[in-house]
C-alpha cells in the first residue's frame, strides 16, 4: 500500500504533493500523542490518536501501536487484523516480529461466537451490536471479543428477534434467535442492561471441568496483573509493558 502512494505520487501535481506532506505530517504528530498517552495508560485516547494517523498513513509502527492499545481495550478481534496487516505490510524486521509475538499471545484470548436462527429468515436483517451483520456470519462461528454482545433481528422496521450472549475469554458459545412477531419499535436494551441481565439462549461448549481449569488460569492472571502493578508503580516511570516505541515512522527504508 504504501509502495503504490509513492509511485502515484511522482504523476501529480506540486499542490497535492504539499497536501501529502502535510498529512504525513499530521500522521507523525498524531503518532507522537499516540505514544504519549500510552505511557500514561490512556489506552481509549492513545488508540484514537493511532486510528487517526493510520488514517493519514498506513505505517507499521502505527499499526502495531494502535494494536497494542486495543489490547489494553479489550479489542482483540481488531487488534489481531492489525496485527496481521503489520506482518503482511512494508516494516522492519523489528516491528514485524514484535507485532508477531503480540499476536501470538492474544489469539488464544479470542471468543468465538455462532449465531443459530429458528424461523424463516426471509426478508430479515441482522444485527450485531449495533452494526448489521452479514448473513454470511449466521450459523457458523466467527472470532469475537470477550465481552457482551448483543443480536436484534428485524423484518423491516419490525423487531422479530433479539439475544445476548456474555463471551470470555477463549470461550466458544451459541447464541439462539427464534424468529417471531415482536412489537415494532421495541426497545433494544444497552450493552451496560445487557450486562446485569441473564444471558439469553446460551449454549457453552465446554465442559464443567474446563471451567474450572479457565477459573484457575483466571485466578492466576490476576494475581500477575497485581505482580507487575506493583512492578511498575516501583520502577519510577518505566514504560509499559508491551509498548513499542519506534525513533520515527516506517517508510521506504527512509525517515519521513
Amino acid at each position: 500500500m504504501l509502495r503504490l502512494v509513492l509511485v502515484l505520487s511522482v504523476a501529480v501535481s506540486l499542490p497535492a504533493a504539499a497536501q501529502d506532506e502535510t498529512q504525513t505530517a499530521a500522521a507523525r504528530a498524531l503518532f507522537q500523542q499516540g505514544l504519549a498517552f500510552a505511557d500514561s495508560g490512556e489506552w481509549e485516547q492513545a488508540a484514537d490518536r493511532f486510528e487517526r494517523a493510520l488514517e493519514l498513513r498506513w505505517a507499521a509502527p502505527i499499526a502495531f501501536n494502535l494494536a497494542d492499545s486495543e489490547v489494553h481495550l479489550g479489542r482483540l478481534v481488531e487488534a489481531s487484523e492489525h496485527l496481521r496487516s503489520v506482518g503482511s505490510g512494508e516494516g522492519s524486521a523489528e516491528v514485524k516480529a514484535a507485532a508477531a509475538e503480540l499476536l501470538s499471545e492474544i489469539t488464544p484470548r479470542l471468543a468465538q461466537l455462532e449465531i443459530v436462527v429458528v424461523g424463516s429468515t426471509e426478508g430479515v436483517d441482522f444485527v450485531l451490536n449495533e452494526r448489521p451483520l452479514p448473513a454470511a456470519m449466521v450459523g457458523v462461528a466467527f472470532p469475537a471479543n470477550p465481552s457482551v454482545h448483543q443480536v436484534v433481528a428485524r423484518r423491516g422496521e419490525r423487531v422479530v428477534g433479539r439475544g445476548s450472549v456474555s463471551l470470555t475469554e477463549g470461550e466458544t458459545r451459541q447464541l439462539t434467535i427464534r424468529l417471531g412477531e415482536a412489537a415494532s419499535g421495541a426497545d433494544v436494551p444497552t450493552p451496560e442492561e445487557l450486562a446485569a441481565q441473564t444471558p439469553v439462549e446460551e449454549t457453552p461448549r465446554h465442559s464443567p471441568a474446563k471451567a474450572i481449569v479457565y477459573a484457575s488460569v483466571a485466578a492466576v492472571v490476576v494475581i500477575a496483573v497485581i505482580v507487575i502493578a506493583v512492578v511498575v508503580a516501583g520502577g519510577g516511570g518505566s514504560k509499559l509493558d508491551g509498548d513499542f516505541d519506534p525513533s520515527r515512522l516506517e517508510g521506504e527504508g527512509e525517515p519521513l
